[in-house]
């Protein structure tokens, strides 16, 4: 397959999938490493009883976010991520990777890392044009994109 075959981008989207869900598949009774978003429904007869439900991450082709309760767990769920890419040939760009920490529960000596090297803490990051944790900044931006397609 060449550079540039209108095929190459699906391939790689089914290879990423194939990476991410053997990341966060659970193995031998080992907790979820994702984010929990919904609680097992209590007693009362008139609800079902539901597992917790964890998101561990979201992707739009190579740009992806991982989740976890602590850095701890997303150590671990980075490295499974690691593992499995570097299985199927591909890596993490250490230098260009961020992590960003919410919360009040952290341990300063904590900093994620794959095996290439530290991963840069940030508190605050640009995902698919849009700014994390700064409002301000994201409000601003669209308002001089705004400015500047009125001004055209």
């Amino acid at each position: 397959m060449l550079q540039g075959d209108t095929l190459a981008p699906n391939l790689f989207v089914i290879v990423i999938d194939y990476v991410m869900h053997m990341a966060t598949v659970i193995e031998n009774n080992e907790p979820s490493l994702g984010l929990k978003v919904e609680d097992a429904v209590g007693n009362d007869r008139s609800r079902t009883q539901r597992a917790a439900e964890f998101i561990t991450n979201f992707s739009y082709a190579d740009d992806i976010i991982l989740f976890s309760s602590n850095l701890v767990d997303n150590q671990k769920l980075l490295s499974k991520v690691e593992r499995f890419a570097s299985e199927v040939g591909l890596l993490i760009n250490f230098t260009i990777t961020e992590y960003i920490f919410i919360g009040e529960d952290h341990d300063p000596n904590i900093q994620l890392h794959v095996n290439a090297g530290l991963i840069k803490k940030v508190s605050e990051f640009k995902y698919l044009g849009s700014w994390i944790m700064n409002s301000i900044k994201e409000i601003s931006t669209c308002i001089g994109a705004a400015w500047t397609a009125a001004k055209k």
